[in-house]
C-alpha cells in the first residue's frame, strides 16, 4: 500500500513538473516571438528590452542565444557600431556552439569594413584574420572586404575566388581584383592658374597722358585757322560735336 502511494506521489511530481516546464517553455516562446515581431517592425528599443527579458527571465530557454544574436544585431541598426562588433564577440564567446556564430562573423566583417573606411585601421586586422578561416564563405566574404579597401592581401584569395567561384562569384572577384590591383590617377588641373598681373610703377600715373574728353574744349588756346584766300572767308575748322543747324549757308 505505501508503494503505491509513493509511486503515485511520484507520478504526480513528474506531471506537476512536465506542466510548469511546458508552462515556462510557452511562455519564453512567446516572449521571443514578441521580441522578433518588434525587430521586424523596426522597434529597436522596444525588441530589445524584450530580448533582454529574454535573457534574464528565463536563462535556460532554447532561444537564449538567439536573443544573443538579434540583440548585437540591433545594436548595429541602431549604428552602434562599436558596440555590436563587441557584443558579437561576447556572443560567440558565451555561445561557441551556436547556430548563429557563423553569421555573428559575417556581422562583423562588415561592421569592421566600415570601421576602417571611418578611419579605424585597427579593425582591418580583424578582416585579414578572416582570410585564414577553415570556413569558406567567411574567408571569400572576407576577401571581398579587404577587395573593397584595396588591400593587396585579399589578392590571393580573390584569384582563388575567380578561379574556383561560381559566374556571379567570378564576376565579383575580377572587378575587385582590377580594383586593388590598379594604380591611383593623377589628377591634373584643368585650367592653369593666371600668372599675376604686373605691378604698376608709382611714377606711372604722372607719364600719363592727359586725354581729352570728346565734347569738350581744350582750355589751351587754339591756333587761327581762318586765312583770306582770293577774298573769300573759310570755316575755321570745329572742335568738339558740332551743334544743331551750324554751318554755312549756300548762296
Amino acid at each position: 500500500m505505501k508503494n503505491i502511494k509513493y509511486f503515485s506521489l511520484t507520478i504526480l511530481f513528474f506531471l506537476v513538473l512536465f506542466t510548469s516546464l511546458s508552462f515556462a517553455q510557452q511562455d519564453d516562446f512567446q516572449l521571443y516571438y514578441k521580441a522578433r515581431k518588434l525587430l521586424q517592425q523596426r522597434e529597436y528599443e522596444k525588441a530589445q528590452e524584450s530580448f533582454e527579458l529574454l535573457k534574464t527571465k528565463y536563462p535556460n530557454s532554447r532561444y537564449i542565444d538567439d536573443a544573443g544574436f538579434w540583440s548585437a544585431y540591433i545594436l548595429e541598426k541602431q549604428g552602434k557600431d562599436s558596440d555590436s562588433f563587441d557584443e558579437y564577440k561576447k556572443f560567440k564567446n558565451k555561445y561557441p556552439r551556436s547556430a548563429w556564430v557563423d553569421d555573428a562573423e559575417s556581422q562583423q566583417i562588415d561592421i569592421a569594413e566600415k570601421l576602417a573606411r571611418r578611419g579605424d585601421r585597427k579593425h582591418v586586422n580583424f578582416i585579414v584574420n578572416k582570410l585564414q578561416s577553415s570556413d569558406k564563405k567567411i574567408k571569400y566574404r572576407a576577401a571581398v572586404s579587404l577587395g573593397k579597401l584595396r588591400d593587396q592581401r585579399a589578392l590571393p584569395v580573390l584569384k582563388q575566388m575567380e578561379k574556383n567561384g561560381d559566374k556571379d562569384m567570378g564576376s565579383v572577384a575580377k572587378s575587385l581584383i582590377r580594383n586593388v590591383e590598379k594604380k591611383p590617377i593623377k589628377v591634373t588641373p584643368r585650367f592653369r592658374a593666371r600668372p599675376d598681373k604686373k605691378k604698376i610703377p608709382d611714377d606711372f600715373q604722372s607719364k600719363r597722358r592727359t586725354v581729352r574728353q570728346p565734347g569738350r574744349r581744350s582750355s589751351e588756346k587754339m591756333p587761327d585757322y581762318r586765312k583770306q584766300t582770293s577774298g573769300r572767308r573759310t570755316a575755321s575748322p570745329k572742335i568738339g560735336r558740332p551743334s544743331r543747324g551750324s554751318g554755312t549757308k549756300s548762296r
